[in-house]
């Protein structure tokens, strides 16, 4: 099982990649745009969660995918999660003030709010939808790509808490089938 981008979410049990992390035991230190040292078909799950939103697209991303793939075994498992674009859209459309309030930061602006989202300061380079995801997921040789919803994927292994509940009000979920 591999948590891809973990960052400082990293999950017990799981083999953690990112490319800042310390040399502890489950964690591997990877440039995700490079190939990773992990033999293919090694993992049945992949977790990854806010991290393809700060990949260039299509390159940078469908070279992770490939990854991803590589990795993967027969019928293993992609979980993606990423800011969902389609959400903060129709809340700045239909002027969901309560929401955009919330996600906001103390951000007063609709635009702003939108800006926040899809830059994060320069750490976002692509915003995605259901739609852009499952087309890319589709395009990298993923079956039965699905949405999901937090913390209620189809399988056991990728529910046991590793979806972050402070993103669930701004988040996309989405499982896809090697």
């Amino acid at each position: 099982m591999i948590n891809i981008g973990s960052g400082e979410l990293r999950h017990k049990g799981w083999l953690n990649l990112d490319y800042r992390l310390s040399l502890k035991k489950n964690n591997l230190v990877c440039d995700l745009r490079r190939q990773w040292p992990l033999a293919s078909q090694s993992a049945k799950y992949i977790f990854c969660e806010h991290v393809f939103e700060h990949f260039g697209y299509p390159d940078e991303i469908k070279h992770i995918l490939a990854e991803c793939y590589r990795i993967l075994q027969p019928a293993g498992v992609l979980r993606v999660i990423v800011p969902d674009a389609e959400r903060y859209l129709r809340a700045y459309v239909g002027n969901d003030e309560a929401f955009l309030r919330q996600v906001g930061g103390g951000v007063t602006s609709k635009i702003c709010v939108i800006n926040k989202m899809m830059r994060e300061n320069g750490f976002h380079r692509y915003a995605y939808d259901y739609e852009k995801l499952k087309e890319l997921l589709d395009e990298c040789g993923f079956r039965d790509v699905t949405r999901s919803r937090f913390r209620e994927s189809e399988y056991k292994e990728l529910n046991l808490d590793l979806d972050e509940p402070e993103r669930k009000l701004v988040s996309l979920y989405v499982e896809a089938i090697r």
